[in-house]
């Protein structure tokens, strides 16, 4: 498991402990969020791995009976196949796995501001109106970073900061 150090950083009355930037903010719901693209990527993988199973079976056993070819050439075609199906969900293996690492990406943008989010929401609670949010370029919700900060400016002009 990847392992994130606690950074502690000191504002005038409160310290607020944060990890460093890394793909892992919240791991529980990040993982939960990949699990759910994996979970219904390799059920929607399986279904169709098996719907062609069954028809490419039916197929061979109609061609087998419809030449009258032997016992024999019957097998070796269906071992084929089966070496193919097993293949085909190794690979399905492979990209459940690339689905992972894409879905915690993809999280990572969701629950990544959520760490300047909380510590703005501190600062606020706090009586730091005066205090600012930045987001990185990449981040999602800037509209609400945007509206935060609006919130700021009117705190700090109607109640000035302490």
């Amino acid at each position: 498991m990847l392992e994130a150090k606690a950074v502690v950083e000191e504002t005038t009355d409160t310290k607020v402990e944060r990890t460093p930037r890394g793909l892992l903010v919240r791991p529980r719901q990040q993982f939960r969020y990949a699990f759910v693209l994996v979970a219904g990527g390799v059920i929607a993988q399986s279904v169709v791995i098996g719907v062609m199973a069954y028809f490419i079976n039916s197929t061979v056993h109609n061609v087998i009976e419809a030449h009258q070819m032997s016992a024999e050439v019957g097998k070796t075609i269906t071992d084929a196949i089966s070496l193919s199906m097993t293949l085909l969900m190794v690979v399905a293996v492979a990209f459940a796995m690339i689905a992972v690492l894409i879905g915690v990406k993809l999280s990572h943008r969701i629950y990544g501001p959520l760490v300047p989010f909380t510590r703005h929401i501190t600062q606020l609670k706090n009586g730091h109106y005066s205090a600012r949010m930045n987001l990185r370029r990449t981040d999602d919700m800037v509209e609400l970073k945007d509206a935060l900060n609006s919130l700021a400016e009117a705190l700090h002009a109607r109640h000035g900061s302490r």
